[in-house]
């Protein structure tokens, strides 16, 4: 089934739609299932095909899923489960998170909280709390400047270790920052980089210091 991520982009009140594609490489024919997983209480948004799909072998279908967005602001999430029968009586089961974004709703923003240092093997690892106080779900990484006694900061961005954001949920950067021998000042800055929607980056930045050193 593709693509592997589905997006929905509509004002409150408005209509929008999707492709996915199912391919069928089996060589049987098959009945497939799409149901809806999650966002359970809420106002629905999404249509599935209430009818199975047939696929012969080898075939490829396109499915239309029609999304209208409620009153509401940022974005709802859900997972769009396609279902066929598999080998010996079982079930294949093929799931996709669908996205609704809310435009002109979208507010990002991320808050960095408490941040904790050890200075363990030459090396400072900072810890920092950082929460989404935005509506919509961030992606994001996290750079640490050190500030040293003499010469220029010690500094390290880590990238594509943090995970995504959920609005109002709280996660945590952990970056080592090498000190080779230099005496640090136990000040220094957090970074926080995410994405603003699909446009450009935003930086929060936090200073700290002078910290309380747990050293090891």
């Amino acid at each position: 089934m593709t693509p592997e991520m589905l997006f929905f982009r509509a004002p409150p009140g408005k209509k929008a739609k999707v492709d996915l594609t199912l391919y069928n490489d089996d060589r049987v024919p098959v009945q497939a299932h799409i149901s809806l997983r999650g966002d359970e209480g809420k106002t629905p948004w999404l249509r599935v095909p209430a009818q199975a799909i047939s696929l012969s072998p080898g075939e490829r279908r396109r499915v239309t899923l029609r999304a209208r967005a409620p009153r509401g602001e940022g974005e709802r999430t859900v997972e769009v489960v396609v279902s066929m029968p598999g080998p010996m009586d079982s079930e294949v089961r093929i799931v996709r998170r669908a996205t609704l974004i809310m435009t002109g709703t979208e507010r990002y923003a991320v808050e960095v909280g408490s941040v904790a240092v050890r200075v363990q093997n030459d090396g400072a690892e900072v810890t920092a709390d950082c929460r989404n106080t935005g509506n919509m779900r961030v992606r994001w990484m996290a750079g640490v400047d050190l500030t040293m006694a003499e010469g220029e900061p010690a500094t390290v961005f880590q990238e594509g270790v943090t995970g995504p954001l959920d609005p109002g949920e709280t996660g945590q950067a952990h970056v080592t920052v090498p000190l080779r021998g230099r005496a640090w000042t136990g000040h220094g800055t957090v970074r926080i980089f995410f994405r603003e929607g699909p446009g450009g980056t935003l930086q929060v930045i936090k200073t700290f210091g002078p910290m309380e050193r747990s050293v090891q």
